[in-house]
């Protein structure tokens, strides 16, 4: 019912008001599509590799004239199968607030507040609970600790109760905490000693750090374990400010993440360099104005 009511307001907004842009943040629905099919309004979209398999969709796809996309896959994709220019196959405009992610002031106050081990080395993950997320790898590392360790789970989602149950036979120390507003999952995450963002090869495949999440895990403060495929290129600031490890390699997962417990005040100095470079590079003020400039270009070129 949604999209039927939602393809109703859309096409009386652009039957009675005059716009220079739509943006697409989802894959249309049929009635979305007919709306927007004849629309004489210039469109970018995000997800458009959703548009790929369905043939209407791909006919239509083709009147995108801007497409924000995490994957270089896709990007390649967009090019070979829409004929999309190169340069109109931007970035994803994902960010931070930075009010929201200030840091914990009393770490041991928050454990105690979210019911964490005061004592523990804490690794904290925020997760959809999907297919993407690689929680075997997560858990064994956690499982190889020969001292107190605990893992934070926060969010929620399909693979919630799987996750429960590996926990619990593997003997790991966890604590799932739920969906958690912004503020509070930004509190959670200064209080942890590390954040884990474990993906699949196949995610990886497609493109390296191309989860959102990975920009909170740099705005808390502390340091950043992020999986990669080590033969795709990776940008200049990512071994600076990151702890770099091989997807699905649950023994290289828990070395690197003993080597921020062991590397002390270097791996705190390499966090605050993430902080640093995601406060600066990826707020929504930033990704907004790149994205606005994106569209604005393309406007100026079609002219």
């Amino acid at each position: 019912m949604f999209p039927i009511v939602f393809a109703a307001c859309l096409a009386r907004q652009l039957a009675t008001n005059r716009y220079d842009w739509l943006h697409l943040r989802i894959t249309p629905h049929w009635p979305v599509v007919h709306v927007l099919e004849r629309a004489r309004v210039p469109m970018s979209a995000e997800h458009i590799e959703d548009f790929l398999p369905s043939r209407r969709l791909r006919r239509f796809g083709k009147r995108i004239r801007l497409a924000f996309t995490n994957s270089e896959k896709c990007g390649r994709l967009l090019h070979e199968e829409f004929g999309l220019a190169k340069e109109r196959i931007v970035s994803k405009p994902e960010g931070i607030e930075p009010s929201v992610f200030l840091r914990a002031t009393d770490r041991a106050a928050v454990r105690a507040r979210f019911g964490l081990d005061p004592e523990a080395f804490l690794i904290a993950h925020a997760s959809s609970f999907r297919w993407h997320h690689d929680f075997d790898t997560i858990l064994e590392a956690v499982r190889r600790f020969n001292c107190p360790a605990q893992i934070a789970f926060c969010g929620a989602g399909p693979r919630s109760d799987e996750v429960r149950r590996k926990v619990y036979g593997l003997g790991v120390s966890a604590r799932f905490l739920g969906a958690l507003p912004q503020s509070q999952l930004a509190l959670v995450l200064s209080a942890a000693d590390a954040c884990v963002d474990a993906l699949m090869k196949p995610v990886v495949a497609n493109g390296n750090l191309r989860a959102s999440k990975l920009w909170e895990y740099m705005a808390s403060g502390v340091p950043t374990v992020e999986t990669i495929d080590p033969t795709l290129p990776l940008p200049a600031w990512a071994a600076e400010c990151l702890f770099l490890v091989p997807a699905e390699d649950p023994g290289a997962l828990y070395d690197i993440l003993w080597q921020t417990k062991a590397a002390g005040r270097a791996a705190a100095e390499k966090a605050e360099k993430a902080r640093r470079w995601v406060l600066e590079n990826k707020t929504w003020e930033v990704v907004t104005r790149h994205a606005v400039a994106a569209i604005e270009r393309v406007l100026r070129e079609d002219r």
